[in-house]
C-alpha cells in the first residue's frame, strides 16, 4: 500500500481548494447604463466543403414556376406574408402560406430571397433545420435576420448559425451553453467567432438584465478558459474605461476561482475509504482521504465540455494510471449504487480522467444498456466518449456508428454527424481524421523499452504484429520480462504492447468496413487528403497496399494505381502515378476497370503476395447495358426472402424505412449520392425488434428518387446499377425461400 503524501506536496487545489477559503467566484460590476452593442461587420466563416454540403435543394412546385421577375417574386412572397400574419391569429402561424415561404429563401431571386429572410418571423413549431441551413448556404450573411429568429428559439437554429459570425447571436449562443440540446453547436460558435462573441456579450455581462448577465458571464467565462483573455480585455476597453474597470475582476481572476457558489452535496454511496487514491506523479505517495473528498467535489460540479480548471492541476500533478483507476473505480461504485441520475457526474468524470480501458470498458456497458432499458443512459455515455483525451474514444463512437444495435448505433450516427458538423467536415472527412496512430511512429514501429535491453515493434500488410530487437534480428513474439530488465519500464512496455495488438485489431475491423463503404458509395479524397490519411498513415497504409485505387477526371477514372511498400504510387505497369493535392482519388470499382485489368491488377497482387482486406477485384458486378437494366432489375424482384436477409442490408448500408401504427417497416432505403435515395419495396413488412419471427418479404420493387422527383434506372452510374443489383442478388442467391 502506498503512504499518503504529506500536505506539502500537493497542489493547492486539493490542499486547499477556493470554496474552503471563503473566497467568493468574481463577478464583473453592474453599470448604471446599458451599453449599446458595438457595430462590427458580418463574418463568414465557412470551413472546408461545409458551404456546399449545406446546399438544400427542393423541387419548386409548378405553380411558382410562372413567375418571372423579381418584382412577381416579391408580390407573391409579400402577399403570402400577408396571409400569414393573419393565419398566425388562427392556427399559430402554421398552413400552406408558411411552407410555400421555403420555396422564396431557395428559389427567388437573391433580393427577393434576403427581403422574405428579413420579414419572415416563423412559428415557434417551425422545424426546418435543412431548410434553414440551406438559406445560409445560399445568402450567407444576407439570412442573418431569419436565423436570429430560430437561433432564439431553436437548438438547430444555433446550429445554422455556425459560420455567421455576428455579434446580434451572442445572447442565444449564450443562453445555448446551459442547454444540453445547444450546448456542443454554442461552444462550436464561440471557438469559431470569439471576436463577435465578445462584442454582443460584454453589455450584457454589464448589463441589469439578470439572466442575459448570467449567460453572458458564462459565456466570457469560456471564452476565457480557451485563451481569449486578451481579446476580451480589448474588446471591454473599445466600450470605455469605465466597462473594462467593470469587467476587470473577472478578468483578472485565477481560473480556480470560477466555481459554483452552490455545489452539489457528495451523494451517500461515494466512500472516499473504498476507492483506490490516486499517487502523486514524482513519487510522493497517495493523496489522502480529504483530498479524494476535495477532488469527488470538483468532479460533481463540472460540466462536459467545461470541466472546473483544477482538474487539469491535479491531472498534471498525479500519476496517470492512478487516477484512472481511481475515475473507473468511482464510475463502478456508481453503477453499484443504481446509476442515479442526480449523480451522473460520475460518469461524467471518465471523460477527464478515463484512459482508453475506461472507453473500452465504458463501451461495453453501453452495448449492454439498451436492453436493460437504459437507452437514454447510453446515449449520455457517447457524450463522454467524445470529451475523453486521445484516439481510442472517437474511434469508438465510429464504430458503434457502424456497428453497434438499434438506438445506440442510430444515436452514435447522430453524435458522429454533429461532431462533424461543429467541425465543419463531412461524416467521412470527420472519420478520417479520427483512425487512430496509436502512438506508433509514422514508419508505423513502435519503440519499447525495456530498461536494459529495447524492442521495435511494427506490424505487416496484413497488420500481423513483428518485434525486432535492438540489433534488428526478428523475433517470434516479444519476450517476458526478465530480473535483469528495469522493474517498472519493463512491465509497462509489455502491458503496453498488449494494450496496442487490441487497439489494432479494433481498428483494422473499422477500417475495413470503411473502405467497403467507400468502394460501395464511390467515395472520393482529395489527393492531399489521400495521401495525409491514407499514405501517410502508420496503420491504414498497411490495408491501402492490398487495394486498387484510381484517379478520377471528368470522364470517370483517369488511372488506376496501387500504394507501393515504399509509399510511393504506381500503375499496373509498375510506372509512377502522380496525383496533385487538388485530384480525386477513390477506390476502382471492377465495373469501372474491366475484366483485362482486373485480371492484370490480380496478377501483381499475386506477384506481391498481397491478399485484399475486402471483395475488390472479385467483387460480383453487374455490367449492365443502360437500356437493359429495367428487364434485370425486374428479373431481381418479385421473389421472397428470409426477412433475416433483408434486415442484413443494413451492413450494406441500408436503413430501415417508417414504422407504421402496428410497429412494422415496408421499406428499406439506402443513399446512392447527395439527394438520391433507393428504396426497396417489401411486403408484407417486418416486425420492428422481431425480425427473426417476421414471415417472409416479398421484393416488390425498387424506387429511385432525388429532391425533384422519380429518378430512371439509367440515370444511375454504372457503379451505383451495380452495387445495387449486387445487394438484391446477394438476398436472392443466400435467402431465397
Amino acid at each position: 500500500m502506498v503512504a499518503e503524501a504529506p500536505q506539502e506536496a500537493l497542489p493547492e487545489v486539493l490542499r486547499a481548494p477556493p470554496w474552503t477559503t471563503g473566497r467568493r467566484p468574481p463577478a464583473p460590476a453592474r453599470l448604471a447604463r446599458d451599453l449599446a452593442v458595438l457595430e462590427a461587420p458580418v463574418v463568414e466563416d465557412w470551413r472546408g466543403d461545409e458551404r456546399a454540403r449545406w446546399q438544400h435543394v427542393e423541387a419548386l412546385p409548378a405553380h411558382l414556376q410562372t413567375l418571372g421577375d423579381e418584382r412577381a417574386w416579391r408580390d407573391a412572397a409579400q402577399r403570402r406574408l400577408d396571409l400569414l400574419g393573419e393565419s398566425r391569429e388562427r392556427l399559430g402561424g402554421l398552413g400552406a402560406d408558411a411552407w410555400e415561404l421555403r420555396w422564396f429563401l431557395l428559389h427567388a431571386p437573391r433580393p427577393v430571397a434576403a427581403w422574405v429572410a428579413r420579414r419572415w418571423e416563423p412559428s415557434g413549431r417551425w422545424n426546418e433545420a435543412a431548410l434553414l441551413r440551406g438559406a445560409v448556404a445560399r445568402l450567407g450573411a444576407d439570412a442573418l435576420p431569419l436565423v436570429e429568429r430560430c437561433a432564439a428559439a431553436k437548438a438547430w437554429g444555433v446550429e445554422a448559425a455556425l459560420p455567421l459570425g455576428a455579434p446580434s447571436l451572442a445572447p442565444a449562443v449564450a443562453a445555448g451553453l446551459g442547454k444540453a440540446t445547444v450546448r456542443d453547436a454554442a461552444r462550436a460558435w464561440l471557438r469559431r467567432h470569439p471576436e463577435p462573441a465578445a462584442i454582443g456579450l460584454v453589455p450584457h455581462a454589464l448589463g441589469r438584465a439578470a439572466a442575459r448577465r448570467r449567460h453572458a458571464i458564462a459565456a466570457l467565462k469560456s471564452l476565457l478558459r480557451r485563451g481569449h483573455g486578451a481579446l476580451v480585455r480589448d474588446v471591454a476597453a473599445r466600450y470605455g474605461a469605465d466597462a473594462a474597470e467593470a469587467l476587470a475582476p473577472l478578468l483578472d481572476a485565477s481560473p480556480l476561482d470560477d466555481f459554483p457558489a452552490r455545489r452539489p452535496s457528495l451523494p451517500r454511496w461515494f466512500d472516499p475509504d473504498a476507492l483506490p487514491s490516486p499517487e502523486l506523479a514524482d513519487g510522493a505517495g497517495a493523496i489522502g482521504r480529504d483530498a479524494v473528498i476535495h477532488l469527488a467535489t470538483m468532479l460533481a460540479f463540472s460540466q462536459l465540455g467545461a470541466p472546473y480548471a483544477g482538474i487539469d492541476d491535479v491531472e498534471a500533478a498525479c500519476d496517470r494510471a492512478s487516477l484512472a483507476a481511481f475515475s473507473w473505480a468511482l464510475f463502478e461504485a456508481w453503477l453499484d449504487a443504481g446509476a442515479p441520475n442526480g449523480e451522473r457526474w460520475a460518469m461524467a468524470q471518465l471523460g477527464w480522467l478515463g484512459d482508453a480501458d475506461a472507453a473500452y470498458g465504458l463501451v461495453t456497458h453501453m452495448r449492454q444498456w439498451p436492453a436493460q432499458g437504459a437507452s437514454k443512459r447510453a446515449e449520455r455515455a457517447l457524450d463522454v466518449l467524445a470529451e475523453m483525451d486521445g484516439d481510442v474514444p472517437l474511434v469508438l463512437v465510429h464504430e458503434l456508428s457502424q456497428r453497434g444495435r438499434g438506438s445506440l448505433r442510430k444515436n452514435a450516427q447522430r453524435k458522429l454527424a454533429r461532431i462533424a458538423a461543429l467541425r465543419g467536415l463531412g461524416r467521412d472527412a470527420l472519420a478520417d481524421r479520427l483512425v487512430p496512430t496509436l502512438g506508433l511512429d509514422p514508419d508505423g514501429t513502435m519503440s519499447l523499452d525495456y530498461g536494459r535491453r529495447a524492442f521495435r515493434v511494427g506490424f505487416d500488410e496484413e497488420l500481423r504484429p513483428f518485434v525486432l530487437d535492438d540489433r534488428g534480428k526478428e523475433r517470434k513474439a516479444l519476450p517476458r520480462p526478465g530480473k535483469r530488465d528495469d522493474p517498472a519500464l519493463a512491465p509497462a512496455a509489455e502491458a503496453r504492447f498488449k494494450a496496442l495488438k487490441k487497439a489494432v485489431r479494433a481498428v483494422a475491423k473499422t477500417q475495413v468496413a470503411r473502405f467497403e463503404a467507400a468502394l460501395r458509395d464511390g467515395r472520393r479524397w482529395t489527393g492531399a487528403d489521400f495521401s495525409r490519411y491514407v499514405v501517410r498513415h502508420p496503420l491504414l497504409v498497411h490495408l491501402a497496399r492490398r487495394l486498387v485505387f484510381a484517379r478520377y477526371d471528368d470522364d470517370g477514372l483517369a488511372v488506376a494505381f496501387r500504394v507501393t511498400e515504399d509509399r510511393e504510387l504506381a500503375d499496373v505497369d509498375e510506372e509512377p502515378v502522380a496525383v496533385p493535392d487538388d485530384a480525386s482519388v477513390g477506390l476502382a470499382h471492377p465495373v469501372e476497370l474491366g475484366p483485362d485489368a482486373i485480371a492484370r491488377w490480380k496478377e501483381v497482387l499475386s506477384d506481391y503476395e498481397l491478399l485484399q482486406p475486402l471483395p475488390q477485384l472479385a467483387r460480383w458486378c453487374a455490367r449492365t447495358a443502360p437500356d437493359a437494366r429495367d428487364a434485370a432489375l425486374e428479373g431481381a424482384l418479385g421473389v421472397d426472402v428470409f426477412a433475416t436477409r433483408v434486415a442484413a442490408l443494413e451492413k450494406r448500408g441500408w436503413v430501415r424505412g417508417p414504422v407504421d401504427d402496428e410497429g412494422v417497416f415496408h421499406i428499406m432505403e439506402r443513399a446512392l449520392g447527395p439527394g438520391r435515395r433507393a428504396r426497396l419495396l417489401l411486403h408484407p413488412g417486418i416486425v420492428s425488434g422481431m425480425v427473426h419471427l417476421s414471415e417472409p418479404q416479398l421484393l416488390a420493387g425498387v424506387q429511385l428518387q432525388d429532391a425533384r422527383g422519380p429518378l430512371a434506372l439509367a440515370s444511375l452510374s454504372a457503379v451505383e446499377f451495380s452495387e445495387l443489383m449486387r445487394d438484391l442478388t446477394s438476398m436472392v442467391d443466400q435467402g431465397a425461400v
